[in-house]
Parts: structure tokens; sequence; C-alpha cells
């Protein structure tokens, strides 16, 4: 479980911006929290905001820091750009903290990419374990620390002695459970993961395509069609008149039925193994209900161990009755100077009957920020 996640100096954030997925314990629907450790977690956040500022970034800088991670060094992950844009040390400065085997890590990771890290420090459950530029205590991590002194681009954490394995263990279990869909959806990484279900998921997976009410009355996987394109391995059957008719799923449905399925998928899995879905722009293509759904599947009371992170741009959603407490909707914004996240939970309601409550209402007469204003015409149209 994510508890809270802070960068600085990636893109467009010159200034460290905090994302917090612990719950506010006064407001009293605990359905959609988990209690693990005596702390209340909340089972999904969502951001607002104006487009290109910095929602999407905050997804791309979880995701290089996931292939950090994973990787154990800082490698080309970068590639040839200049990643910090308005920062000027020129240093990326990760930390996040989460839970893993019932064990709170806090992990702070900082570089300079081409220079190498500069700052790498661990704690588990509040106790101090390393630090990267410091002496510690122990012998072991020492020589350690110092073995790696001359790489400057290895991560420690990925190379713990024996008796520190089951932090290394337990921080790439996080990030491997840390599911982050692309923006665009690849139609073969698709089938492959529609391919990887086992008999009773892919009949469960079937079920709820059938009532999501997208118009599919069946999905099988053949390979009649691996000749032409393996992308024509889905196929999706389609009932009217008491008709039935076949048809390869990339031909037939649309972009925003391939999204919900790469969707239902990642949670059918995640139901069984746990763990974060991170989602830019959940609603791209779908109708506001399918996205609600979506959502909804995640602070169900019997979700125990899922957790969504997602953008947005569909304001129906904040309406939507019991959809959200105020602890789960964010905002991003950007100014001349910085760029902003900030929770709804920071706001008191207003005392203006006709808006108190009305959360949509409120956002688009300006209360809580992050609101673009346009003014398009004046430059397309002759004067």
């Amino acid at each position: 479980m994510l508890l809270s996640y802070k960068v600085k100096g990636y893109k467009v954030f010159n200034e460290e911006v905090c994302l917090s997925f612990k719950a506010n314990k006064k407001i009293k629907n605990k359905d959609y929290v988990l209690n693990i450790n005596d702390e209340e977690i909340l089972k999904s956040t969502i951001i607002y905001g104006p487009n290109n500022t910095g929602k999407s970034c905050l997804i791309d800088s979880l995701y290089v820091l996931k292939t950090i991670i994973q990787n154990g060094q800082i490698g080309d992950i970068l590639g040839l750009f200049d990643y910090n844009l308005f920062n000027a040390k020129k240093e990326i400065e990760y930390k996040i903290e989460f839970l893993s085997e019932n064990d709170k890590y806090k992990y702070e990771l900082s570089f300079i990419y081409e220079q190498g890290i500069t700052k790498e420090v661990l704690c588990v459950n509040d106790e101090f374990i390393f630090d990267r530029n410091k002496e510690n205590q122990i012998k072991e991590l020492n020589d350690v620390i110092d073995l790696y002194s001359s790489y400057k681009d290895r991560l420690i954490i990925a190379t713990l002695p024996k008796n520190y394995s089951k932090y290394t263990k337990n921080i790439m279990s996080f990030f491997n459970k840390l599911h982050i869909i692309p923006r665009y959806i690849d139609f073969e990484s698709l089938i492959a993961e529609i391919s990887s279900l086992s008999k009773k998921d892919f009949t469960k997976f079937i079920s709820a395509l059938k009532a999501a009410d997208i118009s599919i009355n069946n999905i099988t996987l053949e390979d009649k069609y691996d000749q032409i394109s393996k992308k024509f391995k889905l196929i999706s059957e389609y009932m009217m008149k008491d008709k039935k008719v076949s048809l390869p799923s990339i031909i037939g449905d649309s972009s925003g039925t391939h999204v919900f399925m790469m969707y239902i998928v990642k949670i059918i899995k995640m139901l069984k193994e746990g763990g974060i879905l991170v989602i830019d722009e959940i609603d791209k293509s779908l109708h506001t209900l399918l996205t609600k759904n979506i959502i909804s599947l995640f602070n169900d009371e019997k979700n125990t161990n899922m957790q969504l992170l997602a953008t947005s741009h569909d304001l129906l959603l904040l309406d939507c009755l019991y959809l959200f407490r105020k602890d789960q909707v964010w905002f991003s914004y950007k100014d001349k100077e910085s760029i902003y996240l900030y929770s709804l939970n920071n706001f008191k309601a207003n005392i203006d009957n006709q808006i108190r409550n009305k959360t949509l209402e409120s956002y688009l007469k300006g209360l809580f920020g992050a609101l673009p204003y346009p003014n398009i015409e004046e430059y397309i149209f002759d004067k």
C-alpha cells in the first residue's frame, strides 16, 4: 500500500509536490479506507486540474522511480533529454512511504543525471537502516556502501547484505505490484494480459464485460488469424435480432472498450495479488458510469488489498453521491512560480447553501482553484 509520494526536480516540478493516501481520521465513512497497523489508508485517490499542470508528469515520475528501483541503477531511463526543466540544482529528488509485508518503508533517492546518486536513505518501521552519505553503525552495511561508492548510479537497496535481504525483497515486491497503465494501450500487451488469466478468471473477465453493458456477447482467444497478425487473436462476439457475429476485437471494438478490458484484467489479477493501479486519465474514451463503476470496485468494502491512483477530466464524477470522500480528491495547478498539488480536504464546507455539498458546482465557481481560463475565439476568428 502506498502511503505518500513526494517528488521534486522532475520536469516541471521545480518545487516538491506531495500526494498522500493517509486518510483524515475525522471523516466517518470508513468503507473507503484500509486499516493496517493503526494506519487508515485510502483505497483510491483522484487528481483533477487543467491540462499541462503536472498530472501526467506525476504519473511519469512514478514510472521512472519504479524503473530505477527494478533495474537497481539510474541507467539511461531518462534518455537524451534534460528532464530537470526549472530546478537550478539539476537534481531529481524522490521520497516515498509505503507498506510491504506489514512493514512500513520510507525511502529517499536523489540524483543528478550526469553525476549519479547524491542521496539514498532507508528507514523501516521508523528505524534508520542506512544513509548512503553517512557512516552507518553496522559494519556489513558500511562495507556495501564503501563498495558501491565508486558506482555512482547503483542503488544500495538492490544489494543489501544477507541479513537485510528481506528489505530488498519487500521493496521489490511493492514496486512489482505498482501497475502503471500506459497512456496508450498496446493491443498486443492487452492480449498477453488476457491470455495469462486462469480459466476461472477468464470466465470472470467475460462475465464482467457482459455486465458492463458494452454490447459484447462473448470473448474468445483464437489463433486462426495469427498468420496475418497476432493482434487479431482476441475475438469479440456481438448479437442483434438473435443473430451472433464475430470479429477481431481490434477491428470491432472501440478504444474505450479496450481500455475498459485492460482495467478489468488488472483488477481481477490484483484481487489475488494486491497492489496499486495507476492510471493517467482514467476516463479516457469511457462513459462516466463505466468510470464510476471502476472506481467503486476499489472503494468497495470487500476490497482489502487494492489501491487506485488516477487522474481525470470527468467532472461529473465529483458529484457522484458517495463515490469519494473529501480526502480522496486532489487538485493540480500551475502558475508562473510553481506547480501545486493539494487536497479537497484542505477546504472547509462553504456556508452558501446553494453550493454546499455540491463539489462540481463549487469547483466550477472557482472555490478550489485549479481551473483553466481559455480565451481562444479572438485568436481563431478574423477581426
